[in-house]
Protein backbone atom coordinates (compact mmCIF):
# COMPACT_ATOMS: atom_id res chain seq x y z
CA UNK A 1 0.00 0.00 0.00
CA UNK A 2 1.56 3.01 -1.04
CA UNK A 3 1.94 6.04 1.93
CA UNK A 4 -1.13 8.50 1.10
CA UNK A 5 -2.83 5.52 1.89
CA UNK A 6 -2.12 5.41 5.47
CA UNK A 7 -3.78 8.06 6.26
CA UNK A 8 -7.21 7.19 4.48
CA UNK A 9 -10.13 5.51 6.27
CA UNK A 10 -10.56 1.34 5.32
CA UNK A 11 -14.08 0.82 3.54
CA UNK A 12 -16.77 -1.76 3.22
CA UNK A 13 -17.50 -1.86 -0.46
CA UNK A 14 -18.24 -3.76 -3.54
CA UNK A 15 -16.19 -4.64 -6.95
CA UNK A 16 -18.00 -3.00 -9.70
CA UNK A 17 -17.61 -5.09 -13.46
CA UNK A 18 -14.57 -2.70 -14.63
CA UNK A 19 -12.86 -4.42 -11.28
CA UNK A 20 -12.64 -1.27 -9.34
CA UNK A 21 -13.73 -0.78 -5.75
CA UNK A 22 -16.41 0.69 -4.93
CA UNK A 23 -16.54 1.85 -1.21
CA UNK A 24 -19.95 2.27 0.30
CA UNK A 25 -18.86 3.15 4.12
CA UNK A 26 -16.28 3.39 6.52
CA UNK A 27 -15.08 0.11 8.33
CA UNK A 28 -16.24 1.85 11.69
CA UNK A 29 -19.70 2.85 10.46
CA UNK A 30 -22.91 2.04 12.35
CA UNK A 31 -25.94 2.10 10.08
CA UNK A 32 -27.46 0.91 7.08
CA UNK A 33 -27.25 1.88 3.23
CA UNK A 34 -29.32 1.10 0.19
CA UNK A 35 -27.43 0.63 -2.77
CA UNK A 36 -29.54 0.35 -6.51
CA UNK A 37 -27.73 -1.98 -8.46
CA UNK A 38 -28.04 -2.87 -12.07
CA UNK A 39 -26.73 -5.30 -14.84
CA UNK A 40 -24.40 -4.63 -17.50
CA UNK A 41 -25.23 -7.06 -19.93
CA UNK A 42 -28.39 -7.23 -22.14
CA UNK A 43 -30.03 -10.70 -21.17
CA UNK A 44 -27.98 -10.96 -18.21
CA UNK A 45 -29.71 -13.65 -15.75
CA UNK A 46 -27.42 -13.72 -12.94
CA UNK A 47 -24.73 -10.99 -10.98
CA UNK A 48 -22.38 -11.79 -8.52
CA UNK A 49 -22.08 -9.08 -5.67
CA UNK A 50 -18.50 -9.17 -4.06
CA UNK A 51 -18.32 -7.50 -1.33
CA UNK A 52 -14.53 -6.47 0.02
CA UNK A 53 -12.45 -3.81 2.69
CA UNK A 54 -10.30 -1.48 0.10
CA UNK A 55 -9.15 1.52 0.52
CA UNK A 56 -10.16 5.22 -2.34
CA UNK A 57 -10.51 3.00 -5.51
CA UNK A 58 -8.24 0.19 -4.00
CA UNK A 59 -9.64 -2.97 -2.96
CA UNK A 60 -8.00 -5.10 -0.93
CA UNK A 61 -7.23 -8.65 -2.77
CA UNK A 62 -6.84 -10.37 0.99
CA UNK A 63 -10.00 -8.39 2.47
CA UNK A 64 -12.60 -10.78 0.81
CA UNK A 65 -15.63 -10.54 2.45
CA UNK A 66 -18.19 -12.61 0.79
CA UNK A 67 -20.65 -12.74 -2.42
CA UNK A 68 -24.39 -12.39 -2.97
CA UNK A 69 -25.45 -14.66 -6.18
CA UNK A 70 -28.52 -13.48 -7.26
CA UNK A 71 -29.68 -16.02 -10.35
CA UNK A 72 -32.85 -16.35 -12.66
CA UNK A 73 -32.91 -12.91 -12.99
CA UNK A 74 -35.38 -11.04 -15.90
CA UNK A 75 -33.69 -11.48 -19.31
CA UNK A 76 -34.04 -7.52 -20.00
CA UNK A 77 -31.53 -4.82 -21.90
CA UNK A 78 -28.49 -4.05 -20.01
CA UNK A 79 -29.38 -1.77 -16.71
CA UNK A 80 -33.32 -2.38 -16.98
CA UNK A 81 -32.88 -4.88 -14.05
CA UNK A 82 -32.54 -3.14 -11.02
CA UNK A 83 -31.14 -5.27 -7.41
CA UNK A 84 -31.88 -3.64 -4.36
CA UNK A 85 -28.70 -4.00 -1.68
CA UNK A 86 -29.16 -3.28 1.92
CA UNK A 87 -25.89 -3.09 3.68
CA UNK A 88 -25.07 -2.36 7.38
CA UNK A 89 -23.04 -2.76 10.08
CA UNK A 90 -24.84 -3.05 13.75
CA UNK A 91 -23.43 -2.22 17.06
CA UNK A 92 -21.55 -5.36 16.97
CA UNK A 93 -19.79 -4.89 14.03
CA UNK A 94 -21.89 -7.42 12.19
CA UNK A 95 -21.70 -6.72 8.54
CA UNK A 96 -25.32 -7.50 7.25
CA UNK A 97 -26.11 -7.26 3.37
CA UNK A 98 -29.10 -8.63 1.61
CA UNK A 99 -29.64 -8.35 -2.08
CA UNK A 100 -33.15 -8.53 -3.92
CA UNK A 101 -34.70 -8.21 -7.49
CA UNK A 102 -38.30 -7.61 -7.21
CA UNK A 103 -39.57 -9.04 -10.92
CA UNK A 104 -38.26 -12.53 -9.95
CA UNK A 105 -38.54 -12.49 -6.21
CA UNK A 106 -34.78 -13.69 -6.25
CA UNK A 107 -33.00 -12.77 -2.74
CA UNK A 108 -29.84 -13.44 -1.00
CA UNK A 109 -28.50 -12.02 2.55
CA UNK A 110 -24.91 -12.39 4.26
CA UNK A 111 -24.42 -11.97 7.88
CA UNK A 112 -20.75 -11.35 9.12
CA UNK A 113 -18.92 -10.50 11.73
CA UNK A 114 -16.00 -8.50 10.74
CA UNK A 115 -14.10 -8.70 13.75
CA UNK A 116 -13.39 -12.56 12.54
CA UNK A 117 -12.55 -11.50 9.24
CA UNK A 118 -9.38 -9.12 10.85
CA UNK A 119 -7.33 -12.49 11.04
CA UNK A 120 -8.28 -13.53 8.12
CA UNK A 121 -5.06 -11.64 5.82
CA UNK A 122 -4.94 -14.60 3.47
CA UNK A 123 -8.65 -15.68 3.19
CA UNK A 124 -9.49 -16.21 -0.39
CA UNK A 125 -12.07 -15.47 -2.84
CA UNK A 126 -14.16 -18.89 -3.77
CA UNK A 127 -13.72 -19.72 -7.69
CA UNK A 128 -17.25 -19.24 -8.84
CA UNK A 129 -18.60 -19.32 -12.61
CA UNK A 130 -19.70 -15.77 -12.51
CA UNK A 131 -17.80 -12.58 -13.32
CA UNK A 132 -18.58 -9.25 -11.00
CA UNK A 133 -21.29 -7.94 -13.59
CA UNK A 134 -23.25 -4.89 -11.89
CA UNK A 135 -22.80 -1.32 -11.49
CA UNK A 136 -23.89 1.38 -9.20
CA UNK A 137 -27.46 3.37 -10.07
CA UNK A 138 -27.77 5.03 -6.68
CA UNK A 139 -26.93 4.98 -2.57
CA UNK A 140 -28.67 6.41 -0.01
CA UNK A 141 -28.50 6.18 3.74
CA UNK A 142 -31.32 3.66 5.15
CA UNK A 143 -33.80 4.87 7.81
CA UNK A 144 -34.21 2.22 8.82
CA UNK A 145 -32.02 0.03 11.95
CA UNK A 146 -30.55 -3.07 11.22
CA UNK A 147 -31.83 -6.50 12.27
CA UNK A 148 -30.58 -7.37 15.41
CA UNK A 149 -29.80 -4.01 16.98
Amino acid sequence: MSDQNENQTVAIGLRLANGSFYPIFAENFRGSKRLLLTTVHDNQQSVQIDLYKGIGQELFEDAYIGSLVLENLPALAKGEVEIELLMGIDKEGNLHAQASEKTSGERQSLDVSLETLTGRANYEMPELDLEPSITVVSSQEHPNTLAGE
